[in-house]
């Protein structure tokens, strides 16, 4: 009986702990919509504008741009340390 509900609760704690690497995932994932939307939209921009006007228009909203990869970027850092804190656990359980 002990065994198994100390298995019972390993259980449990690792359903949680993957609930919560699945949560930090999604966000990560909407945290580069914004960057991939822009970045979308400049390309096709640019198919149909290929001129120097429109190229310079897209420099002046570049600093959005750096801005939303930079905020992408650091949501991907923080699912990837869940990812490695919850691989470790998993790894060092016994």
């Amino acid at each position: 009986p002990a065994i198994r509900a100390a298995s019972a609760a390993d259980l449990e704690r690792t359903r949680a702990e993957f609930a919560q690497l699945e949560r930090v995932l999604g966000e990560s994932v909407q945290a580069m919509e914004p960057a991939l939307f822009t970045l979308r939209d400049r390309v096709l921009y640019l198919k149909h504008n290929q001129t120097p006007a429109a190229a310079q228009e897209l420099r002046a909203q570049q600093p959005k741009l750096v801005e939303d990869v930079r905020s992408a970027d650091a949501e991907i850092k923080r699912a990837i340390e869940a990812s490695n804190r919850f691989l470790t656990r998993l790894r060092t359980s016994p």
